[in-house]
């Protein structure tokens, strides 16, 4: 039992992980873009 809920709380940590990697992608690369557009 303790072995399945360490496991369980590892993928939720590595999911929220992956949630967070994500939008900060998305937010760099929206800054990104609406930087280019300014300067062309």
């Amino acid at each position: 039992m303790n072995t399945s809920t360490r496991r369980v709380r590892h993928e939720v940590a590595d999911g929220v992980a992956l949630m967070t990697f994500s939008l900060g992608m998305s937010i760099g690369i929206a800054a990104l873009i609406a930087l280019a557009l300014g300067l062309a």
